[in-house]
C-alpha cells in the first residue's frame, strides 16, 4: 500500500487515476462481501437492482480517485489549491 501511495505522488494525475480505477476493479471482483454490501445499500436507495450495481461500481471507482487525491494532497501548493476551490 505504501508503495502504491508513493507511486501515485510522482506519476501524472491521469495515470494515478487510471491506476486507482484498475485497483478498484480488482477490489470489486475480489472483495465479494464489500461488493454485495455496496449493491444492497444502493438497491435500498435506488430501488432498481441494475442501477444499484452500476452505482456501486462507480462508488468503488470514486473511492479510488479519492484516495489518489488524499495521497497527493501534501504535494499540492497552496496557490493551486485555492485556484481549484
Amino acid at each position: 500500500m505504501l508503495k502504491a501511495a508513493a507511486v501515485c505522488r510522482f506519476v501524472p494525475l491521469r495515470v494515478a487515476y487510471w491506476g486507482s480505477i484498475v485497483l478498484a476493479e480488482l477490489v470489486w471482483f475480489v472483495k465479494r462481501d464489500r461488493r454485495r454490501a455496496a449493491i444492497a445499500n444502493m438497491t435500498h436507495v435506488l430501488g432498481d437492482h441494475a442501477a444499484a450495481v452500476a452505482a456501486a461500481r462507480r462508488s468503488f471507482h470514486n473511492y479510488g480517485r479519492y484516495l489518489v487525491d488524499f495521497v497527493r494532497a501534501p504535494k499540492i501548493r497552496r496557490e493551486a489549491m485555492l485556484e481549484k476551490v
